[in-house]
């Protein structure tokens, strides 16, 4: 286990051990029989198996061309986090992040429309410039990624902040309209309908109302912990459901590759429920490839030190 996964996994266990994890009848039976039977390990017991939806995502891989000044062909600003964005109590009692109007109440944050209709424009919070917003639409999704500069060098951004509106996956939206078959919404098929129907393709982005900040990475890919992730071995889950730092056993899935263990490192804004994982595949574009065409079914064993199970067992 590298230092990174072991990190990992000591803040997870950390977390883990202070929590106590609500499931389900059908987990419950499943920790039940597992207890009875003394299949659970010196460190960790299985706690839940579930039926998961598995996406991918790469890092070095996943990019576009950008600029960091505007200028011809660079018009697709990339934000940063802005300072009036912040987490309120709106007028219903609903909490969250949201932004303070004129009349001093705390209202919801601008939509992807409204802020690609100009509603930040102006205020110096542009970190980059991309040349595509399919491409940066993308790497929203992915949640970090590379803008390839003029000169050559590249720039790489990642996660800072959300909008706090609702994230709508577009490929649902297409399969569930006939538009594209299921099985067949992955990254690249959603990429070409996009381009191939402009002004549709434009409606159908905005339709997510979810809009991701970023801010410049200098160092190596950081996972929501504050540690280095790992190519092959980096989920990203809900911490609803999973606590960071848990491993994650992959298996009967129908990409064979993604079986094996993994460890919970990251979260993402596409990433909700207990039965989603993104997993990481590094930078490159093999990695790009493979992220890109990911979408895989199974099941998972997320593993808890024994204490937490015990707890998990315990309530009703």
């Amino acid at each position: 286990m590298t230092l990174p996964y072991l990190a990992s996994f000591l803040s997870g266990a950390g977390l883990g051990a202070s929590l106590i994890i609500a499931i389900g009848a059908q987990n419950a039976f499943v920790l039940r029989q597992g207890l009875k039977r003394r299949h659970v390990g010196l460190v960790v017991s299985i706690c839940a198996a579930i039926d998961v939806l598995l996406i991918g995502f790469g890092i070095g891989g996943m990019g576009a061309l950008g600029s960091r000044a505007p200028g011809t062909g660079y018009a697709v600003p990339v934000y940063r986090t802005p300072p009036d964005l912040i987490r309120c109590t709106r007028p219903d009692g609903t909490a969250g992040r949201a932004r303070i109007d004129e009349t001093g109440s705390c209202v919801p944050y601008y939509t992807r429309a409204e802020i690609e209709d100009g509603a930040l424009a102006g205020k110096g919070l542009e970190i980059g410039w991309a040349a595509d917003p399919v491409e940066l639409f993308f790497i929203e999704i992915q949640g970090s990624g590379e803008l390839r500069l003029p000169d050559g060098s590249v720039m790489r951004i990642g996660y800072d902040n959300q909008n706090g509106r609702e994230y709508v996956g577009i490929g649902r939206l297409l399969r569930d309209r006939g538009i594209l078959p299921p099985g067949g919404a992955n990254m690249q098929s959603i990429k070409d309908w996009i381009r191939a129907n402009p002004e549709q393709g434009r409606a159908l982005m905005r339709e997510n109302l979810s809009y991701i900040f970023f801010k410049e990475l200098l160092g190596p890919p950081l996972g929501s912990l504050g540690l280095p992730i790992t190519p092959h071995g980096t989920v990203a889950a809900d911490p609803n459901f999973t606590p960071l730092g848990a491993p994650v056993f992959l298996s009967a899935m129908d990409r064979p590759e993604t079986n094996g263990f993994w460890v919970a490192q990251d979260v993402g804004g596409a990433i909700k429920g207990p039965n989603r994982f993104d997993t990481y595949w590094g930078g490159g574009p093999q990695a790009t490839a493979t992220a890109g065409g990911m979408s895989a079914s199974g099941q998972a064993l997320i593993l808890l030190p024994k204490g937490t199970a015990a707890r998990a067992f315990a309530q009703p």
